[in-house]
């Protein structure tokens, strides 16, 4: 109980400290809540200022991976860049940080910097000169891949134009094959005509042969009827033998090129799309601050200065008590 008593006592003495010099603990009081009022007004306010970059593409394939773009913005962009804006504007005292992040799974990259407004249109100079700097480097790539990807795709039209001409050619030579077997078809009806003629002339010639110029007569029908029907054999064997397997060939060589056609086509829309679908590095969100400040908000300022103003008004109490105190002594002494 006394350690109690003599507790309260010493607080209560504390107390009428503070109470006995209270116009030293006013003006502490007063002067906190000036400081108080100057730094709620006078310190500014912060926010982000973020730009959104989206790598270029051609088609599904990134022309940099996320990692590598961080890479180049953090170690060979930010700092030139920083520096080239700092020289348009000596007056700025401190280096600017840009820091730079990658969205989980995703081709974007993005620039934050903290700023006030007055410092603002600085940063965004420097964010744009990052940006333009990013991509000013891919488009150089992109401008490789494009060229290499028209030259494809020219190569790719010359080569159906070819496979076209192929097809063409093939066309005329089945219509010409088909324009064969009518003539030869005729060639085999007339030379059926011939032997069945020379058939009949040599029944004929061989029912009277008592002299020799009939005997003659008679050879000379039988060699052309062996002359017809070797030639018929031969119309027969190039029609049911060569005719077939040319026709075959054909057949397997339009089918064939026409196969290199449907590839080469495939090919053809494969690159066009990859050119249709070219995305060029771009800064898809242009710097913007954010509507929430990043500093301490202003309820919270002003409740740090509060307690901190009655902490001095406590403070300044206790330090007048104890040079009235030192005073007494002195003169007490004296």
């Amino acid at each position: 109980m006394s350690v109690e008593r003599d507790d309260e006592s010493t607080f209560s003495d504390l107390l009428v400290c503070v109470l006995n010099h209270r116009r030293s603990a006013a003006l502490a009081l007063v002067l906190g809540f000036l400081a108080t009022a100057a730094f709620v007004v006078l310190m500014p306010v912060r926010h982000e200022l973020s730009t959104v970059i989206e790598i270029g593409r051609v088609g599904d394939n990134a022309v940099e991976s996320a990692d590598t773009v961080l890479n180049k913005v953090s170690q060979a962009y930010a700092q030139p860049a920083v520096r080239t804006v700092i020289e348009r504007h000596p007056e700025f005292t401190f280096v600017p940080e840009v820091k730079s992040s990658n969205p989980k799974g995703s081709s974007l990259v993005v620039l934050t910097s903290v700023t006030t407004a007055y410092n603002e249109d600085v940063y965004r100079e420097i964010h744009n000169e990052v940006v333009q700097r990013l991509v000013n480097d891919h488009l150089r790539v992109l401008t490789q891949i494009r060229k290499r990807l028209e030259l494809d795709l020219n190569q790719a039209l010359g080569k159906a134009e070819d496979i076209g001409d192929q097809l063409k050619t093939l066309s005329i030579q089945v219509t010409t094959m088909d324009e064969e077997k009518k003539l030869v078809r005729r060639q085999l009806d007339q030379i059926s005509k011939q032997i069945d003629q020379a058939q009949t002339n040599r029944q004929s010639a061989g029912q009277n042969v008592d002299n020799q110029a009939k005997a003659l007569t008679l050879l000379m029908v039988d060699n052309q009827l062996q002359a017809d029907r070797n030639r018929q054999s031969v119309l027969e064997e190039r029609m049911v033998v060569g005719e077939v397997n040319e026709a075959r060939r054909l057949e397997q060589q339009i089918a064939d090129t026409k196969r290199e056609q449907s590839v080469q086509n495939d090919r053809i829309s494969g690159v066009r799309a990859a050119i249709a679908n070219f995305q060029e590095t771009r800064a898809v969100v242009p710097p913007q601050r954010s509507l929430k400040p990043v500093s301490f908000p202003m309820a919270a300022r002003i409740a740090i200065g509060v307690v901190l103003s009655f902490l001095a008004t406590w403070c300044a109490g206790l330090f007048a008590a104890w040079m009235e105190r030192i005073r007494a002594r002195m003169l007490a002494q004296g």
